[in-house]
């Protein structure tokens, strides 16, 4: 006997609607005022964490939120909580996948502009899912990234002699970005 599927019912469902309404753009971008006349109270996580926003895929995320703007054929391609922006991009516009050691310095950069001084291999990948949707890198795959993007490091073969000293090691876990890696355009 095949299997029923229940549609998807979630509060978020009016987040779905927006973008739907919108399905001529290829980019949308919405504050978190105009969600919340769509969908009511956004939870504090979502207004806190980068994570909150993350494009999750899998059946039984704990962010089943995701799954409206993903069944609509979005990602989110960035958000601001500093503005309360959320921008969303349409998944078919998204070309660009990039070398490991671009991705991760894009994504340290970012965590930098935005104030965080020092993260950690997490903090990278949850940066790199939201600056590149499509990507799909894991935790341990970028450590030998990360080990031959460190100052001193001789292993940078791996990544490319530019990438090299792009990334200080702190302490345990811990980064940072040297100043080549705060100056590198790439």
């Amino acid at each position: 006997m095949p299997r029923i599927k229940k549609k998807f019912e979630s509060r978020y469902n009016g987040i779905g609607e927006i973008l739907e309404k919108n399905k001529d753009k290829n980019e949308i971008t919405l504050t978190f005022k105009e969600i919340e006349k769509k969908v009511g109270k956004l939870p504090f996580s979502a207004k806190k964490f980068h994570t909150w926003w993350a494009n999750n895929r899998t059946p039984k995320a704990p962010c089943r939120h995701s799954r409206v703007w993903l069944s609509k054929g979005y990602l989110v391609k960035s958000v601001n909580l500093k503005k309360g922006e959320v921008s969303f991009i349409k998944a078919k516009k998204i070309k660009k996948v990039l070398s490991r050691a671009e991705a991760i310095l894009k994504a340290a950069n970012k965590l930098y502009s935005e104030g965080k001084k020092s993260f950690t291999r997490r903090d990278i990948v949850f940066a790199i899912a939201h600056l590149f949707p499509k990507a799909n890198f894991k935790i341990t795959s970028v450590d030998s990234a990360i080990q031959a993007m460190k100052k001193g490091s001789n292993s940078s073969g791996l990544v490319g002699k530019e990438w090299r000293d792009t990334l200080k090691h702190l302490k345990r876990g811990y980064f940072t970005l040297t100043e080549k890696g705060k100056t590198i355009k790439k």
